[in-house]
């Protein structure tokens, strides 16, 4: 009977994270201090695991909420120095279309006016 339950509150955690994981990119689609606030209160640190997470939906909504974070130029190098980057460029090759597009956006995002970030995205 325990069993039973073990499913479904797994999917309602991954409904929950799902779900915060897309307040947190609306919150940063047009406000650069949800940006700041994020990055200085450790968040930024807090998603990088998700981009390895085995859920496609989840690396989704991950990707979604740096790409909405990425405009912010502090953001940028934050992102460089907590290894974000590299999780990106890996997650292009994601048999999910979503992430994919997700990880292409935040990528772009993050490197446009940023040589630094260019080259680490090439570094293997």
């Amino acid at each position: 009977m325990a069993s039973a339950a073990e499913p479904g509150a797994a999917g309602g955690q991954r409904n929950a994270q799902a779900a915060s994981l897309g307040a947190l990119a609306n919150l940063c689609l047009n406000e650069d201090e949800a940006r700041v606030l994020l990055r200085l209160q450790g968040g930024l640190r807090k998603l990088q695991p998700l981009l390895f997470a085995a859920d496609a939906l989840l690396q989704t909504k991950c990707a979604n909420a740096i790409y909405n974070c990425a405009p912010n130029a502090e953001t940028k190098v934050s992102m460089r120095i907590l290894d974000i980057l590299r999780p990106l460029v890996l997650l292009l090759a994601s048999p999910s279309a979503d992430a994919r597009v997700a990880a292409a956006g935040a990528l772009m995002c993050a490197t446009q006016n940023e040589s630094t970030n260019q080259v680490k995205c090439r570094e293997p």
